[in-house]
């Protein structure tokens, strides 16, 4: 669970904004994930793992509180409305383009396109 700034109160994923200390979104990424929940990992590259690796488990933070959920138990009612049409797709473990579109000052999803890289297949909604 988010607990400051953008996202708070909603279930969200670990990331965040390149410091411009950081070479790279790639060297973004595993800070990120460090200074949210206490993991350590190598980015090896932008795509779904087997798992995160390390010597404890994720911890409570002032910005996160990590949780993790069974496939049939996340909450995407207290998620982004964008989560619920991407988050499957992680499964299939293929790389992907997702652009999602909000409009509102409650940020509402009002468009979608999900690219996928080896096949081509593209997958155009609105909410």
């Amino acid at each position: 669970m988010k607990r400051c700034g953008f996202s708070a109160n909603m279930w969200n994923g670990f990331g965040g904004k390149v410091d411009l200390t950081d070479a790279s979104t790639e060297s973004a990424a595993p800070r990120e994930l460090q200074e949210e929940c206490g993991l350590t990992s190598e980015l090896v590259a932008a795509q779904p793992t087997d798992g995160l690796h390390g010597a404890r488990a994720p911890y409570e933070t002032e910005e996160m509180r990590p949780q993790w959920f069974d496939w049939d138990q996340v909450p995407f009612d207290k998620m982004w409305d964008d989560d619920r049409v991407w988050f499957p797709w992680l499964f299939r473990k293929e790389p992907l383009t997702v652009q999602v579109w909000f409009d509102g000052e409650v940020p509402a999803m009002v468009r979608y396109v999900i690219d996928v890289e080896r096949t081509g297949e593209r997958v155009v909604g609105q909410a």
